[in-house]
Formats: C-alpha cells, structure tokens, sequence
C-alpha cells in the first residue's frame, strides 16, 4: 500500500480559531513512498491585523498578506492534496483544529483521515532528547532551518524529519515495534499506524538480547583488560599531547599528589571549563587510581564526553574508561517495569513514558533515568518502576540489573561519577565506594544542603495518598484516606495559626518535647487515628498477599507485598515525626498557603553535619577537592571551611584568576529605585517592571529577572501584564509554568526578545550556558528569609556565641549565592551586563562584597535612565 503524507504547518494570528484567531500561511510537503514529490506554499490574507506578538515571533507583517489570497481560495488545492493522505504536523492538534475550522468556514468538509503528530513521535523515538522543538530537532539531524516559525520552511523541516524517524522505525526490532503498535491506540495523533503489527518471528541480531521473552534490550558491551590497559595508555599520550600549560591541572594533580584536602574557586571563564577534570584524567591514568567525581547537576557526564572529542577519543574510550554510580532510585528495574507494561493504562503520561521506555532499552547501556526525558506525569510512573523499590530480587531481576550492572562496571574505570545524595549514603555506610580515596566535589556551594536533606526525612499529604491510591479500593484504604485527609487539614491548621501568614509559603518549627496544648493533643489524637488505619491497610494487605492459586496472583501478590513495604516505611516515618522527641534534629511544617486544605509537608534534618563529615569522610579520605565559582566571601575561606567541617584539616585554599581577555560585564546601579518598606511594595513593584520594559526596548534580547521572593515576582508578572505595552512585549513567568526549571527556557527560546520572570534558586541552579540571555536584573540581593527553620536556628546559635549573626551567617550565604547566580549568568559567549535594583549594593558598607564577587565587572552607578543611555 502507498504511504502518502502530507506534512502541514501553518503560522496565525493567535492561538484559537474559537477566538477569531487566523491563519496567515501555509506550508504543505507531501511525502509518498519515502520521498518528497510536492510543494506548496502561500501567505493568506486574515481579513484582520497580525498582533505585534506574532508579527516579531513570525517575521509576517500586514504589508506581506495584504495582497494574498483568502484561505477558501487555496481551500480547493489543500483538500486535493490531503485526499487519501496522513495529516502530519509538529503539534497536530493545533494546526488540525485551525484547518478544519477554516474548511469548514469555506464550505469543505474537515479532513478526516489520521493523522501524526511529529512532537509526539519524536518524543517515543528520540526518548533521551531534552529538547522536541523544531529548531532543536532540525539541530539534531543537522539540517538548515533558517526561517524558523514560517510556514514553508517549518513544513519542510518536518517533513525531512518525519523522513528520518521513519527510519528509525525500521531499525527497531520487529518485536518492540510489535508492542509499540499494541501501546500506542490512544495517544493524541494516529502514531500506532506507523509501526509494524504483524505476528513476526524474526530473530534478534546481535545488538540486541530478549528478557523474559517480552522486552528487547541492547546487548551490553565486553571489554577486554589487554584492551582498556592499551586505551589508557592512548589516552594518557594524548592528554599530554593537547593539554598545554593548566592551572588547574596542575592544582588538582599536586593536591592529589600530596594527598591534602582542597577549596578551589575557579570563575567559570576560567580556561577551558573542564580543565580540573583533566586533571583528576591525568592522576588517574599516570597514578592507577581510581577518582570520584560528585555533582549536583547531570551535565558533568556530557562535559567529559565533550573532553573526550576534543582529545580526539571516541564512545568507546568514553564507555571504557568512565562510568557512573547512583542511588537505586535512578535505575528501572525490569522486572518492575514488564509489570506495568501488562496493566490497562488511560493515562497519556504513563502510556507516553511506557513507550519511550521500550525504545530507550534498545539503545541504553545504563538504565538510567536521567538518560531519558521523562514528564512530569512521566516521572510519577518511574516512581513504580525503580530499583528502589522493597523487593525480594528473584532471579529474572537479578539476571540482568540495570543497578548491579553499575555496580560491576566500577572496577574498572578511572572516573567514577556519581552525585551527592549518593556519595552522602556512602560516606554515612560505605558500601560501593569503599576503597576509593579521591574525590572533586563539584558544586561544592550546595553540597553541605544536599547532605543534610539526604541524611533528613520529609513527608506530605500526597506522598501518603498516592501509596494509598495504589492499592485496592477496599473498605480498610477508604478509611486510611479519610483519616489522612483529617490529620494532614488540622495539621496545617495548626501551623497556620501560629506563623504570620506574610507570604505564599509558611513554615513552622516545632519540637514534639515542647508543643503542648489542646491543640497539639488534637494533632496527636489525629495523627493517631491515621497511623492505627494504616496499620489495617497493611494487615489486609497481607492477608490478600497471602491468597495465591495462580502464576498471575503469585505476582500479584508480590507487588502488594511491596506496596505493603513502602507503606510500613510511611506510617513509621510519620510515626516518628509527630511522637518520637529528636536530640540534635530540626523539624518543621511548610504549608503552601494558596495550596488545598491539606496541602503541608513535614522535615526532619539533622542541626549541624560539619563534624560528622569531618570524622566519615575528610579523615578517611586521601584527598577531597571542592570546586566551585563560589566558596570564598570577601577573599576569605572561613564560613565555607566552617560549613563543611574542614576547619581542622587545614586544606589548600585557592581562588583561580582566568587568563582569557572575554569580554567583561558591565555592572549597572541605578541610584533611585524606591526601598522596599515591608509590606508596602506597590511603587517599587510599578517601577522595576517599567524599568524592565525599558531596558528590553533598549536593549533587545532576553532579559533575565532574579527574585528573592515569589510573591514580589507574581507582582511584578501582573505589572508587565496589564501595561499598555503588554501586547508587544513577550513576557515568560516562572510562576505560571509548572515541571522542571527547564521549561522556562523552553517556553521562551522562540523569542529573540523577551523577558523571562526566575527565582534566584533557578539561576543558582540552571546552566544558561547555551541559551542566548545578555541582561541579567537582580531584584533584590539574594539574603534567605530569617524564617527558614535550618537558617534561623543557625543564627540562633551564633548569636549564643556572642557573635554578629548578620556578619558571620546571613550576608556570607547571601553573597555566595549572588557570586553563584552571577558565575551562570557569565557562562558562555558575548558582551554581559548586570542591573541590580536594590540599592543596597551602593548605599550599604556590605555592598562592596556583592560587588566584588562579580568578576572584573565594571561598575556604574547613575539614575537608571542616565544608565540606559550610557550603554552602547
């Protein structure tokens, strides 16, 4: 049978054709039989204006459509070309509903043949890809697409990439591809046609193993020791070969060398960026030693791959010589996983997720999830399906774990990666990387916080009704779910009337030695009533676990076993919060006010960690290296090494100077900005978001806006949304876009110019290495609020101690987190300029501080529009 698609995309005045919204092009490929055979392209005159918004995201101004023709007479042209064919577009709904509309309106029929949506495709064929937009997936396959969001050359984009991942639908093994077709009936577009339904027996080439007779997994790879010795020997010549004079190098292998503790500050322009990671190579390789390298963020894997395509060194050497180690949590655990793939599934996400999973085990050497880019939703199934799970490993799970496998590949490599909360577990009970002496701790500015929230416990509403939500809908989990509700509501109730409620986010210390009250007897009655309710849950559980007559029930039965597991692990955890007095930990409530009635978590972290790492890890450790371009606070080391607890160990402390002559960051300080007066900030709020249209109407590009308080960015949000201007001025929030910190980057890399609205913990966290951002605004210098439970009880004790709480703890967190936030920003190419609206930095003897954490920054202070016009 013929396949004929035609890939359409069109370019509107608007998001809805319910809202008047028009079509103003169109772009039409048809692709038949593998081929590309016809074209067609058209402006379409509206009938109304093009909004200014879309006239900058498109480039189409009114002048172009003025003259062109109406959709009804193209109408005819689109309907012989769409008869008999596949509709395929990049977000077909969208396009779909904007067609039939227009159809209909024209007296045609709406098209009623399938259609493919190549986002969805992309997203189960390409399943470890961060990015399926049409600019990142035309980079992808490297094709040209130098007229983004035009019709014609989006339709034509699509339709080379539609080519190509039907290609890779014929690469896949008959039997994914067989399971695919079976998955896929009730996802957004008609994907499932596209895979192979056919009963087949063809075998399996050598790439590729079956497990348990139901999933295809990529076959893992054999070294040989004679072949790694021989690659490390390649290796090492080459890193000498290409490596040059490194500072950086040269610190990390003599502090190895000397087997002394380290605090290096290297900016992030300094050298090449991975310069200390050669040198952790070069120990490695000249010494046979084996380095651990732990980080808070996942790019330092593709960072060193990157090092190894500089040295000329391929996958091969990468896969031979580095490797990495989580915590079971990461792994999917197959077993697990074949489980879920038998359950009926109504759910997009899961479905979605359950299909990219099935293509990713063809490709994957490591089931790791952070390989994998997984949805929210998406990540709520990973939750059932990890290795983290309680169960009895029988053997199909332990013939191939993707955990285990991790586990035996450590002996071999001479990097190991692995990240905090993992290096935590090891450092507390050392099990994987016992015998391990070297480590680099990237990151180092959030490694003491990623400790200690590992070495906590936390608890919420949600995680305890989700486990519930899981199990049969018996008599004994209706009343577990009606006793959480009650707890959790006068819980937050609790909270609530003892906080001042001068934010979106309240929390409350508590000790169970020191409430008291009626109040409190009614939280513990409650919380008791929960606690004896899922005690029932638990005992059903195991009487049903116990009826067992068929292979199918066995299963089964084994899967409420663990449910029954986890939900042990839930009542004591909860147990122990609310009744068990702690010695040397901090608990608190953190209620979301705007959240549902029952909507609060509950912590538990330990007080202070110093001295419990300097006795588990720093002394039984040849050398530890922190690296970050934040750890020293007015040329100073001191709260850095009283934080980690290297006081004592006397380590070498140095800050790395760049040698590059990239351009330096203009530092701009507008004198008059309003003080915020607590709880009056309206003026403020009106100027900062006139200022900031003002500086994108100068300036172009994006503009980044750091905030210390949420609330003061929905404001200032509102602001720049009701303006006279808002209809010309993209405007990205990250307050009003839920998942991960990337899609706020997402939501706006379409936009040459454009204002993005982040928390200062976004910057702190976030890469913006390889995105296009020029202007940075801070609101507010990033001080943590004095009613943070860890943060306060620590100024509590300084201030027991007779000293300056204000000078030894609030300002050196402050401006290692500005130094933090100004080192992402200064990441990557072009020109850089820094406002900072709180005037502060200018007017407070502190504020010199802030300033000199900014890299040979040049520094203007004037009014703010005397400013704008000084820049270039």
């Amino acid at each position: 049978m013929k396949q004929r698609y035609v890939v359409l995309d069109l370019e509107t005045t608007g998001n809805s054709p319910k809202k008047q919204d028009k079509i103003i092009q169109v772009g039409a490929v048809l692709v038949e039989d593998g081929e590309i055979t016809e074209r067609f392209a058209s402006f379409v005159n509206p009938s109304c204006k093009i909004p200014p918004f879309i006239e900058q995201l498109t480039s189409i101004n009114n002048e172009m459509v003025k003259k062109a023709p109406t959709f009804a007479q193209i109408a005819p042209m689109l309907v012989e070309m769409l008869e008999g064919s596949t509709l395929v577009a990049h977000n077909v709904p969208f396009d779909l509903s904007f067609l039939q509309h227009e159809l209909q309106e024209s007296g045609y029929p709406a098209f009623s043949g399938n259609t493919v949506d190549t986002v969805e495709l992309a997203r189960i064929l390409l399943p470890t890809r961060s990015s399926y937009k049409l600019t990142d997936l035309a980079d992808f396959y490297q094709l040209d697409h130098d007229n983004p969001h035009r019709a014609d050359s989006d339709a034509e984009v699509t339709a080379i990439i539609l080519l190509n991942l039907l290609e890779k639908i014929k690469s896949l093994p008959a039997q994914t591809s067989r399971q695919l077709h079976t998955l896929l009936h009730n996802m957004k577009s008609d994907v499932y046609i596209l895979f192979h339904s056919a009963d087949t027996d063809a075998s399996l080439s050598d790439d590729y193993y079956l497990y348990e007779d139901r999933l295809v997994l990529k076959a893992p790879a054999e070294h040989q020791v004679d072949e790694r010795v021989k690659r490390k020997e390649l290796l090492l010549s080459s890193i000498k070969k290409n490596i040059g004079h490194s500072t950086a190098v040269d610190e990390i292998r003599g502090l190895f060398e000397s087997r002394q503790h380290g605090l290096l500050e290297i900016p992030t322009s300094f050298e090449d960026e991975c310069s200390y990671l050669l040198g952790a190579f070069l120990f490695s390789l000249e010494n046979d030693k084996q380095v651990v390298i732990s980080s808070h963020r996942s790019g330092t894997f593709s960072t060193i791959r990157e090092l190894f395509n500089k040295l000329q060194m391929d996958d091969r050497d990468f896969n031979l010589l580095t490797t990495s180690i989580k915590g079971k949590y990461y792994y999917l655990s197959l077993p697990r996983f074949l489980h879920a793939l038998g359950e009926e599934e109504d759910n997009y996400d899961a479905v979605l997720t359950k299909a990219q999973i099935l293509v990713w085990l063809t490709e994957t050497g490591s089931g790791d999830m952070e390989e994998l880019s997984l949805s929210s939703g998406g990540r709520l199934l990973w939750e059932s399906i990890n290795c983290s799970l309680p169960s009895e490993m029988g053997v199909a799970e332990a013939a191939h774990c993707f955990y285990q496998a991790a586990r035996e590949k450590i002996s071999h490599a001479s990097l190991l990666l692995t990240n905090h909360s993992f290096l935590a577990k090891e450092i507390w009970k050392e099990d994987v990387l016992k015998g391990m002496h070297y480590y680099i701790i990237e990151n180092a500015n959030v490694f003491h916080q990623n400790v200690s929230k590992f070495l906590g416990i936390e608890i919420s509403y949600l995680d305890i009704y989700f486990t519930l939500s899981k199990l049969p809908d018996v008599r004994a989990v209706q009343q577990a779910k009606v006793e959480l509700d009650d707890v959790f509501r006068i819980l937050r109730d609790y909270c609530l009337a003892r906080t001042k409620r001068s934010s979106s986010k309240v929390t409350y210390r508590y000790s169970v030695q020191k409430e008291s009250g009626r109040a409190w007897a009614g939280v513990q009655e409650a919380a008791q009533r929960l606690y004896m309710s899922l005690t029932d849950v638990i005992l059903t559980l195991e009487k049903q676990a116990s009826r067992r007559d068929s292979v199918s029930e066995d299963i089964q039965s084994e899967y409420l076993l663990q449910e029954q597991m986890v939900l042990t692990e839930m009542r004591e955890t909860f147990y122990s919060l609310l009744f068990v007095p702690k010695k040397d930990r901090l608990t608190w409530f953190e209620v979301n006010v705007r959240g549902a009635k029952n909507s609060l978590t509950i912590f538990e972290q330990p007080l202070d960690i110093s001295t419990r790492l300097a006795e588990k890890f720093y002394q039984m450790k040849s050398s530890v290296i922190f690296v970050s371009p934040a750890l020293s606070v007015n040329d100073s080391f001191e709260f850095t090494m009283e934080e980690l607890g290297l006081t004592d160990f006397y380590p070498v402390m140095k800050v790395l100077k760049p040698h590059d002559s990239k351009a330096l960051p203009g530092v701009f300080i507008p004198t008059d900005m309003p003080y915020i007066e607590k709880g009056k900030n309206e003026t403020f709020v009106s100027i900062a978001a006139l200022q900031i249209q003002e500086l994108l109407a100068h300036k172009g590009g994006r503009v980044l806006v750091s905030f210390s308080s949420s609330d003061m960015l929905s404001a200032v949000y509102n602001e720049l949304k009701n303006s006279p201007q808002s209809s010309e001025t993209v405007v990205v929030s990250q307050s009003g876009i839920s998942g991960g910190k990337q899609k706020i980057l997402k939501a706006s890399a379409n936009f040459e110019n454009a204002i993005l609205l982040v928390t200062n913990s976004f910057l702190e966290e976030v890469s913006i290495k390889k995105e296009k951002i020029n202007t940075l605004v801070i609101i507010r210098l990033p001080f943590r609020a004095l009613d943070e439970p860890l943060l306060a009880t620590k100024i509590n004790q300084v201030e027991k101690q007779g000293r300056n709480s204000f000078m030894d703890v609030s300002l050196p967190i402050a401006v290692l987190r500005f130094k933090k936030m100004v080192a992402n920003f200064l990441e990557g190419n072009g020109s850089k300029d820094i406002f900072i609206f709180d005037r502060r930095v200018a007017e407070k003897r502190y504020g010199v501080q802030f300033i000199d954490a900014i890299p040979n920054g040049i520094v203007k202070k004037d009014t703010f529009f005397s400013l704008l016009h000084s820049i270039d």
